[in-house]
């Protein structure tokens, strides 16, 4: 059950950040990350981007995880 929370989760927060990304680039805004919005210069842009990364990241690393099992 774990595997599959964090998958979600990894999931989750690349869409969040994909969809607040392109929304932003259009002159829309994410009303979950609306705070970010009053930030100065770039941080908004880079939290996207580390929300984006960080849960591609968290789903490629859950995904290929070592399960335990010796091959041999």
């Amino acid at each position: 059950m774990g595997n599959t929370l964090l998958t979600i989760t990894g999931f989750g927060l690349f869409l969040i950040g994909f969809i607040a990304l392109v929304l932003s680039l259009v002159g829309l805004n994410l009303a979950l990350l609306n705070f970010t919005n009053s930030w100065p210069g770039v941080w908004s842009f880079a939290l996207k981007l580390t929300l984006m990364f960080g849960g591609i990241a968290l789903f490629y690393i859950n995904r290929t995880k070592d399960t335990g099992k010796k091959n041999g």
